[in-house]
């Protein structure tokens, strides 16, 4: 995994969270919970990086825990905005709860703060996949949605979709990959980057024609 590709990357990651910014108030709430993943995101592979590059593996740990629980609650509000669901601010305090609790669990019994927390990251994967799904479920039977392909939370439903299928096969057998050693792990790792980095440029390119596309419909 080169450090150019690494920079690529959080580079990506910078430009499409100021891009955001500069789009936030034209946004609506949804797409609003989107851009402040990705200003938060720019923030964590900051740190992420200079802890590697300090060598000092436990605050690299254990950002990525507190990290995994701010990202997944947002995408988790995300999606139940744009399914309006009832007693939407009440539906975000459980999910937090939830995830806070598994995420306790799995430090205390399964992976402590010194060890990453692949348990967490492949249960969160699941539940985004899941809630991908879900959501593209709606729209496609919402008869009021008359072209699907100018919605903008049809493609950040595809892009997660696609990017978590992607990270859950990843953390699911990079450790099984890591003890055979598998020729193609760093292959691997950098194809992982890659994919991050095409979800990347998907998100900005949601957020560029956001103008141009229909005013979304909530799914019903």
């Amino acid at each position: 995994m080169s450090d150019r590709m690494l920079w690529i990357g959080y580079f990506l990651f910078v430009v499409t969270a100021v891009y955001g910014v500069m789009r936030y108030k034209r946004l609506d709430n949804a797409m609003r919970i989107v851009v402040i993943l990705l200003a938060i995101t720019s923030i964590s592979e900051l740190y992420d990086f200079i802890a590697v590059k300090t060598k000092n593996v436990f605050i690299k740990d254990v950002l990525s825990d507190v990290y995994t629980i701010i990202e997944v609650v947002l995408i988790t509000s995300f999606f139940l905005k744009i399914n309006n669901i009832r007693n939407y601010r009440r539906k975000v305090v459980l999910s937090t709860l939830i995830w806070l609790t598994l995420s306790i669990v799995n430090i205390a019994f399964l992976q402590p703060l010194n060890v990453l927390n692949s348990d967490i990251l492949v249960l969160e994967s699941f539940g985004i996949i899941t809630m991908s799904l879900y959501s593209i479920y709606r729209m496609l039977k919402n008869d009021m949605v008359q072209n699907i392909f100018l919605n903008p939370y049809f493609w950040m439903s595809v892009i997660w979709l696609v990017e978590w299928s992607c990270t859950f096969f990843f953390w699911a057998f990079l450790k099984v990959f890591y003890r055979n050693h598998w020729p193609y792990l760093y292959l691997l790792l950098d194809m992982n980057i890659m994919i991050n980095l095409v979800a990347n440029v998907g998100i900005m390119a949601v957020l560029f024609y956001y103008p141009k596309m229909i005013k979304p419909v909530e799914n019903r």
